[in-house]
């Protein structure tokens, strides 16, 4: 029990300070809070109390004490678990109206008081009467089932609907663990302390958490350390590009200059190879000035210029700007489902990166291909995802498309940094970017922005 402890603590710990904002989120926590509290009030009975009987070192205050919490942190476990689960699962599933939500918020709380209430005091310790305690919380923990599996059912969207599951995964092998060997097992009064099984639910959740939370989301978390790692990346490239993009432009500007008083020289003296030669280094100091221009703009400390703007004329400038290109690859492109919303943001900038998008998903398709641009509205975030239907590409390459400098393509010019002008837009704008990517099938690319920035007509 002292594993289960240690390891619904730790969780609720890294939940909390990675996503404490979100309503779920807490309400996830609370329920690990409460199993926590469980597996305390069991450890002091069946290890902290022997122990101290054994080496002869209680005292009178410091067991009065010990049994208090025992006795408490069991109440917590067994009457607000069934409570905290369910809301969670309301919160999560999104199912229900928001009314609704906050009426159930006050209602559910009522069998768990009642219980307790109606809980008696036999020798200083809380007789819980379990067979009653079925009746409410095996209707609460089932539905908490359901209203995740629902959820997971009617999702639409790939990306959430993936995040669904993941969600069913973690929470609901738990849950119908703790009813069957916990509630149930105590009800039947049969004598075996099954509880003590949990921990193979509880570890088998705890590893999916870890993983799904560093290979790709749990619970908010991924969100979190990724933006982490970018930043840590993209500090030495910004200040970076910067020095290199002034040192280049003086030196190449000095260039620039002896070659044109080599030209001129060449031009007194008639010498049409001299010339030619001058010409070629004015052209490549130009260029070198050019490219470092862009490397530098596109990595730079972005200054936003913010405003509110219509999300759906934004798009259509966007699909407008790309016509020609459109035509000329005979693509098509489709836009659902279509909201009725305002962002806050540098419209200029979002452009950028949604025509970034776009481009890169032109130049994976062949002709004939399709783009779906997307909209979802989550909690925390509007999803905006564009979906070609081009080569994709392999997991190893996706994983390094926002590294600054790495590119898939081998075009002369192409310096990588499109995808990491993308990702830093959306830092400063509070969001993030992500990839999907199947080889033969296709890409998507999906903007996160954060729903403050967000305001419905």
């Amino acid at each position: 029990m002292v594993f289960i402890f240690l390891v619904l603590l730790i969780t609720a710990i890294i939940l909390w300070r990675a996503n404490r904002k979100d309503e779920a989120t807490r309400w996830a926590v609370l329920f690990l809070l409460c199993g926590s509290s469980g597996s305390l009030g069991v450890t002091i009975e069946q290890s902290i109390f022997p122990a101290l009987e054994r080496y002869h070192i209680g005292h009178e205050w410091i067991n009065g004490i010990l049994f208090d919490i025992q006795v408490y942190a069991s109440l917590v476990n067994q009457l607000l678990f069934p409570y905290a689960v369910t809301m969670y699962a309301v919160v999560e599933s999104e199912l229900l109206p928001r009314h609704l939500t906050r009426l159930l918020t006050y209602v559910l709380p009522v069998p768990a008081i009642v219980t307790f209430l109606a809980t008696p005091i036999v020798a200083d310790k809380y007789r819980i009467n379990y067979q009653g305690m079925l009746i409410w919380v095996t209707p609460y923990l089932l539905s908490a089932c359901f209203f995740l599996v629902t959820a997971y059912l009617r999702e639409a969207s790939p990306f959430k609907k993936q995040h669904r599951l993941r969600i069913v995964w973690m929470v609901i092998p738990t849950v119908l663990g703790i009813l069957s060997l916990n509630y149930v097992a105590k009800a039947m009064d049969l004598g075996i302390p099954l509880y003590r099984y949990l921990a193979v639910f509880v570890g088998f959740s705890f590893v999916a958490f870890l993983v799904f939370a560093f290979s790709d989301e749990a619970f908010g978390v991924k969100l979190r350390l990724e933006r982490q790692r970018w930043d840590l990346a993209m500090r030495p490239m910004v200040s970076g590009a910067s020095f290199v993009h002034h040192a280049m432009k003086q030196e190449m500007g000095k260039i620039k200059l002896l070659a044109g008083r080599t030209h001129s020289l060449a031009d007194k003296n008639s010498s049409r190879e001299i010339q030619r030669y001058a010409d070629l280094i004015q052209q490549a100091a130009s260029h070198l000035i050019h490219m470092s221009g862009r490397m530098n703009n596109q990595l730079r400390e972005l200054m936003l210029q913010e405003e509110w703007f219509d999300l759906n004329d934004w798009i259509n400038d966007c699909i407008s700007s790309s016509r020609p290109i459109l035509e000329q690859k005979r693509v098509s492109i489709t836009q659902s489902p279509m909201l009725s919303n305002r962002l806050y943001g540098d419209r200029e900038l979002l452009l950028e990166v949604l025509s970034n998008l776009l481009e890169n998903a032109f130049e994976a398709m062949d002709v004939g291909g399709s783009i779906r641009i997307a909209v979802n509205q989550l909690k925390k975030w509007l999803l905006i995802e564009v979906t070609d239907t081009g080569h994709g590409m392999p997991e190893e390459l996706r994983k390094r498309v926002f590294e600054p400098f790495f590119s898939t393509k081998l075009e002369k010019g192409n310096m990588g940094i499109g995808l990491t002008f993308c990702y830093n837009v959306m830092q400063k704008h509070g969001g993030t970017i992500r990839m999907t990517s199947k080889l033969s099938i296709g890409t998507t690319v999906t903007l996160y922005i954060p729903t403050k920035r967000v305001r419905t007509h």
